[in-house]
């Protein structure tokens, strides 16, 4: 399993190579910025250098532009998501720093993206209207499977320690380990063991 998140540049080489990987049934997650791809010596910023067509059809997305907000939300009640949080009580995730817009074009819509209500009191901006846009979904692309969440929830979740963000993201590695990983233990740590023909790999995992 790789985790892209929330890198805006990704290598061209690099790119290519992860892309030979989920092809040959390996899974993705990919959070924030849709990465472009660029060469080592391109600048960034150049249009006609940049290529940003490879992960949207890794993801199976279309890009619709940026969310001019600060903050936007996922609410995973009563969607294909809510898998990823296994607790019966599930409260909608606030995610500061501005979402990608993307529709389906391969992908299957998991949860849509929230924006956020109008300011009523100090600054605060709860949750406002379900948009038509995506905040996660999934791809299955040739062998291999890629989860994207179009929210930075990789740098929130590293900014301010929000624990949902943490919770929703350990929960779809947890998913996306599943065929090749045994978890145990109590729901504040987790032994994580996996295994192929050649390697074992333990780790203690603070997931919750």
């Amino acid at each position: 399993m790789l985790l892209i998140p929330d890198n805006s540049y990704v290598g061209k080489k690099a790119a290519l190579e992860i892309e030979k990987f989920v092809c040959a049934g390996g899974r993705l997650i990919v959070t924030g910025a849709l990465p472009i791809s660029v060469d080592e010596f391109e600048k960034d910023s150049h249009p006609a250098l940049t290529d940003d067509q490879l992960f949207k059809k890794l993801c199976g997305i279309k890009l619709h532009g940026i969310l001019n907000e600060p903050i936007s939300y996922l609410q995973l009640k009563n969607t294909l998501a809510s898998e990823y949080w296994n607790l019966d009580f599930i409260p909608e995730i606030g995610v500061y720093g501005k979402a990608t817009l993307v529709v389906e074009n391969t992908a299957i819509k998991e949860s849509p993206l929230y924006y956020p209500a109008p300011v009523y009191q100090i600054g605060a901006r709860p949750l406002g209207e379900k948009s038509n846009y995506c905040g996660i979904t999934k791809d299955m692309y040739e062998k291999g499977v890629v989860t994207y969440i179009s929210l930075p929830i990789a740098t929130d979740y590293m900014k301010f320690g929000n624990f949902m963000e943490k919770r929703l993201l350990c929960g779809i590695i947890d998913k996306n380990l599943e065929p090749y990983a045994k978890l145990t233990g109590c729901s504040n740590a987790q032994l994580i063991v996996a295994k192929d023909d050649t390697t074992i790999c333990v780790g203690v995992s603070n997931c919750y």
